[in-house]
């Protein structure tokens, strides 16, 4: 069985040259050096120095055996580096899947602080649906996810933000001029809309039909930056959510973003798994977007007035 402390002894006369040398590396006594090196030979069945008074000249075979001890230690040595690293969270994996609104901007903008601070960390960000991302997290398959909570089985779902649905529409819009929309000014007006929202066909459709019964021609796409793009060209009222509107709002000066009276929202979750265990990384992506989803809310409200 191999003997760390005879390894140690051999490696540091064969680097000091001497038993004396060695001793005073090691801060050990001459004689206990002189032991360690003859039970290494003894368990060997070989001479491996040549003793010349003070001195030990290595042989052929000392000097394969150093070879083959400076790999160990070097491998030590990486492993050491490595554990170290692993300890600071430098080396690692993390996947968060993310609904397209959240995934667009508002993620990259979330984690990029500590994809910065541990730049041997790899990550992946799926962007799916918010019934995909329910799934994939429930599964194992994803660390974390940003979405709506649906009712999957095996999944955390902690309430992150209220986004509310507001309309966009150009500056020169007749609407534009209102500090609030009702359902009744949509009467006649052309509606941007999306499709088939993230969560299920039906989602936008039920959250906005008290407004949708009243408007006029209705323009559907698939994402939010197309109707706002669409209604900052003048095709008519965009029904984003306030996350979305804000940002288009900041990249362009050609837009207003009105609330309604009665507020529909987007309730976004950050979800985990209830099964899977997860490990330290995640935890600090966790805690990262929940103090960006509280300066987010800050951010709406602010633009929202």
């Amino acid at each position: 069985m191999l003997n760390v402390r005879q390894i140690e002894v051999f490696k540091a006369v064969m680097e000091c040259g001497s038993v004396s040398e060695a001793a005073r590396r090691l801060n050990v006594s001459q004689p206990s050096v002189s032991k360690h090196l003859s039970l290494l030979e003894e368990k060997l069945g070989l001479s491996l120095f040549l003793r010349t008074g003070n001195k030990l000249l290595p042989n052929s075979e000392a000097i394969a055996l150093h070879q083959q001890v400076e790999q160990l230690y070097s491998g030590l040595a990486k492993l050491n580096s490595f554990m170290s690293d692993l300890s600071q969270h430098r080396h690692g994996e993390v996947q968060i899947a993310a609904m397209p609104l959240i995934a667009h901007r508002w993620l990259p903008e979330v984690v990029a602080p500590l994809l910065k601070l541990y730049p041997q960390v790899s990550a992946s960000f799926p962007v799916r649906s918010s019934n995909w991302v329910n799934k994939w997290v429930a599964a194992g398959r994803a660390d974390l996810g940003i979405a709506m909570s649906g009712t999957e089985k095996g999944i955390i779902a902690e309430p992150l933000m209220d986004l509310p649905m507001v309309a966009v529409l150009s500056k020169d819009h007749p609407l534009a001029r209102k500090a609030r929309l009702t359902p009744a000014d949509l009467a006649g007006q052309s509606l941007i809309t999306l499709s088939t929202f993230d969560y299920s066909p039906s989602f936008f459709d039920d959250l906005l039909r008290p407004i949708l019964h009243f408007s006029g021609r209705r323009i559907q796409t698939f994402t939010t930056y197309v109707a706002c793009e669409l209604a900052r060209q003048g095709l008519g009222v965009a029904m984003v959510d306030a996350l979305t509107a804000m940002y288009f709002k900041n990249s362009t000066d050609g837009l207003s973003v009105l609330q309604f009276d009665e507020n529909p929202t987007i309730q976004i979750a950050l979800i985990s798994s209830s099964s899977w265990p997860r490990n330290s990384l995640s935890d600090q992506f966790m805690q990262q977007v929940r103090d960006r989803s509280s300066v987010t809310v800050a951010d709406v409200k602010l633009m929202l007035g």
